[in-house]
């Protein structure tokens, strides 16, 4: 099997998962009997276990099931797709320095001040609300 993903090694953009993801999604194709996208994401997390060190859905999860999502639990799956508000573009500018996501999450601290998780739950909060209610002032303070 060959997949060419046009995505860096150690880019920050998920090439890990997309592919964990391109890889379990051709296999299902050979298949007599297919597999759900929920029965195909704990393939595609154990890939990214492989790949990265750790089985996390961030990226796997908007892979495999398109667009922006939250992803709730992997088991049993519990994977919830957020609308985008049409007005919503999404641009990615990368510059050519690579970080391996091993090493990206070693940098990051285990634990986080109860202020800053308030602060950023409100955030985050705000921010699915403003994506279901497509207000996009809501957005911009999230």
């Amino acid at each position: 099997m060959s997949l060419r993903k046009g995505i860096w090694i150690g880019s920050g953009m998920g090439g890990s998962a997309a592919s964990a993801v391109g890889a379990v999604v051709a296999a299902n194709e050979l298949l007599p009997n297919r597999l759900s996208r929920e029965e195909l994401l704990k393939y595609a997390l154990a890939g990214e276990e492989v790949a990265s060190g750790s089985a996390h859905a961030d990226n796997i999860a908007p892979c495999l099931f398109g667009g922006l999502t939250l992803v709730i639990a992997t088991n049993p799956v519990r994977v919830v797709s957020i609308p985008v508000p049409k007005e919503i573009l999404t641009v990615l500018v990368h510059p050519r320095h690579r970080v391996e996501t091993r090493r990206a999450r070693d940098i990051l601290k285990t634990e986080v001040p109860l202020a800053d998780h308030v602060r950023q739950s409100a955030h985050l909060g705000g921010f699915i609300a403003a994506c279901y209610s497509n207000d996009l002032d809501l957005i911009k303070d999230s």
